[in-house]
């Protein structure tokens, strides 16, 4: 679990430096933070989608309540993460003396994940618009 945590903090540290590499550097743990949520929720709607493909039945996240409550909960979770009380700094810190090298593959291989997350999402996107939607039985969780 130590190791799951040790990851997602470096994920974080690596769009920190990112934003504070932008021209505006103000709030870049903000962004850094928005920015893991905003993939988090294309992952999730990704997996949506290709469900919605493959089974060819909707689920319950399919309706905008359910959709907001997921977004609601992952930014309330990163806010306490990251953001409450500044624990960013800490977490910030303990990459800082990070090998070069060793950083230097790290971004490419965060990269490379960011950049798989958003081509599936435009897959799946793809995928969405090859079906035939009369044929789509709706959740069976809401059905009466």
């Amino acid at each position: 679990m130590k190791e799951i945590e040790k990851l997602y903090d470096y994920i974080f540290y690596t769009f920190y430096r990112f934003w504070e590499k932008a021209i505006w550097r103000w709030c870049s743990e903000w962004k850094a933070a928005i920015t893991m949520v905003f993939i988090w929720i294309i992952l999730i709607s990704t997996i949506n989608n290709i469900q919605l493909y493959l089974f060819k039945s909707t689920s319950i996240s399919d309706y905008p309540i359910f959709s907001l409550f997921l977004s609601s909960a992952i930014s309330v979770i990163h806010y306490y993460i990251y953001l409450y009380d500044d624990k960013w700094k800490n977490r910030v810190l303990k990459f800082r003396s990070i090998n070069k090298k060793k950083d230097t593959y790290g971004i490419i291989i965060i990269i490379f994940l960011a950049i798989i997350i958003l081509s599936f999402a435009r897959y799946s996107s793809h995928l969405l618009s090859t079906l035939d939607w009369k044929n789509i039985s709706p959740c069976s969780a809401l059905r009466q």
